[in-house]
Protein backbone atom coordinates (compact mmCIF):
# COMPACT_ATOMS: atom_id res chain seq x y z
CA UNK A 1 0.00 0.00 0.00
CA UNK A 2 1.33 3.28 -0.92
CA UNK A 3 1.60 6.00 1.92
CA UNK A 4 -0.24 9.21 2.53
CA UNK A 5 2.79 11.32 4.07
CA UNK A 6 3.73 13.71 1.92
CA UNK A 7 7.11 14.41 0.45
CA UNK A 8 9.22 17.08 3.37
CA UNK A 9 9.49 19.04 0.59
CA UNK A 10 6.05 20.28 0.73
CA UNK A 11 6.59 20.90 3.91
CA UNK A 12 9.91 23.07 3.64
CA UNK A 13 11.20 26.25 2.85
CA UNK A 14 14.51 25.84 0.99
CA UNK A 15 17.54 29.37 2.11
CA UNK A 16 19.61 30.21 -0.36
CA UNK A 17 22.73 28.05 1.62
CA UNK A 18 20.90 24.88 1.15
CA UNK A 19 19.58 24.36 4.58
CA UNK A 20 15.77 23.68 5.12
CA UNK A 21 13.34 25.17 7.83
CA UNK A 22 10.43 23.30 8.81
CA UNK A 23 7.30 24.15 10.13
CA UNK A 24 5.68 22.64 13.38
CA UNK A 25 2.36 22.63 15.60
CA UNK A 26 2.59 21.30 19.42
CA UNK A 27 -0.98 21.11 21.32
CA UNK A 28 1.01 20.10 24.60
CA UNK A 29 1.83 20.42 27.42
CA UNK A 30 1.38 24.06 25.67
CA UNK A 31 0.14 24.84 22.21
CA UNK A 32 3.07 26.62 20.18
CA UNK A 33 3.99 26.95 16.06
CA UNK A 34 7.26 26.66 15.58
CA UNK A 35 9.75 27.25 12.41
CA UNK A 36 13.30 25.10 12.71
CA UNK A 37 16.07 24.00 10.65
CA UNK A 38 16.00 20.37 10.08
CA UNK A 39 16.99 18.22 6.77
CA UNK A 40 14.32 15.56 7.51
CA UNK A 41 11.36 15.28 8.82
CA UNK A 42 12.18 12.92 11.27
CA UNK A 43 15.14 15.11 12.39
CA UNK A 44 12.08 17.61 13.39
CA UNK A 45 9.72 15.84 14.98
CA UNK A 46 13.16 14.34 17.01
CA UNK A 47 14.38 18.29 18.01
CA UNK A 48 10.75 18.93 18.99
CA UNK A 49 10.39 15.90 21.56
CA UNK A 50 14.30 16.86 22.73
CA UNK A 51 12.69 20.08 24.02
CA UNK A 52 9.35 18.83 25.62
CA UNK A 53 6.87 18.42 22.98
CA UNK A 54 5.73 14.48 23.74
CA UNK A 55 3.48 14.26 19.99
CA UNK A 56 4.85 17.28 17.29
CA UNK A 57 2.94 17.53 14.19
CA UNK A 58 4.26 18.72 10.65
CA UNK A 59 1.51 21.06 9.12
CA UNK A 60 1.96 22.13 5.67
CA UNK A 61 -0.27 24.91 6.25
CA UNK A 62 2.60 25.83 8.45
CA UNK A 63 5.07 26.31 5.98
CA UNK A 64 7.31 28.97 6.45
CA UNK A 65 7.76 32.08 4.13
CA UNK A 66 10.91 33.76 3.21
CA UNK A 67 10.71 35.90 5.94
CA UNK A 68 10.11 33.56 8.53
CA UNK A 69 12.64 31.49 7.24
CA UNK A 70 15.14 34.26 7.06
CA UNK A 71 14.53 34.79 11.19
CA UNK A 72 14.96 30.99 11.63
CA UNK A 73 18.68 31.22 9.31
CA UNK A 74 19.27 34.03 11.75
CA UNK A 75 18.07 32.89 15.29
CA UNK A 76 20.96 31.59 17.16
CA UNK A 77 19.05 28.18 18.55
CA UNK A 78 18.33 27.33 14.94
CA UNK A 79 14.19 28.43 15.16
CA UNK A 80 11.56 30.65 16.37
CA UNK A 81 8.36 29.81 17.57
CA UNK A 82 4.83 31.45 19.17
CA UNK A 83 2.86 30.63 21.22
CA UNK A 84 -0.44 31.85 18.39
CA UNK A 85 -0.83 28.51 16.53
CA UNK A 86 -2.69 30.82 13.74
CA UNK A 87 -0.24 34.31 13.98
CA UNK A 88 -1.79 37.07 12.73
CA UNK A 89 0.27 40.26 11.12
CA UNK A 90 2.05 40.94 14.19
CA UNK A 91 3.23 37.60 15.70
CA UNK A 92 5.91 37.78 18.85
CA UNK A 93 8.52 35.44 17.80
CA UNK A 94 10.85 33.55 20.89
CA UNK A 95 13.86 32.12 19.87
CA UNK A 96 13.72 28.12 20.19
CA UNK A 97 15.83 28.26 22.65
CA UNK A 98 13.18 29.39 25.26
CA UNK A 99 10.62 26.38 24.57
CA UNK A 100 12.04 24.14 26.65
CA UNK A 101 10.83 26.85 29.48
CA UNK A 102 7.89 27.68 27.85
CA UNK A 103 6.54 23.98 27.42
CA UNK A 104 7.42 23.45 30.88
CA UNK A 105 5.71 26.64 32.40
CA UNK A 106 2.79 24.70 33.36
CA UNK A 107 4.72 22.12 35.31
CA UNK A 108 5.69 24.73 38.20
Amino acid sequence: MASKRKPFEQYRTLLPDGRSVVGVVVYEPRAAAIWLLAESRGEALAKMRNCGAPRPHIESLNRPGHKVAQRVADDPAGGIFTEDLFPGNNPRYRSLGELREYLGELES
